[in-house]
């Protein structure tokens, strides 16, 4: 049987103003159709492709904006890497 599409999410990289449903920081995710902010932690540093599977959802920590081309050929990458889980309700 076909699973039900999952909702939309979209990473937030950019500082929003307080509020509710507004991520404060730049280490977010929040969902694209309402622009809730679904999980937000200082630890979510530049996560990308985030992916839902049985009932979970999953972060990996990518640290696109510490690879070495943006930093004079000097990696910025703390390691080691991460993948998040949280379980969904």
């Amino acid at each position: 049987m076909p699973r039900a599409a999952s909702p939309r999410m979209m990473v937030s990289r950019q500082a929003r103003p307080s509020g509710p449903g507004r991520a404060s920081a730049f280490n977010a995710l929040a969902m694209a159709t309402t622009d809730q902010t679904v999980i937000e932690d200082h630890r979510l540093h530049w996560v990308d492709a985030p992916w839902i599977l049985d009932g979970f959802l999953y972060l990996p920590e990518a640290q696109v904006d510490r690879i070495a081309q943006f930093h004079n050929g000097h990696t910025q990458i703390k390691w080691p890497l991460h993948i998040y889980k949280m379980k969904l309700e």
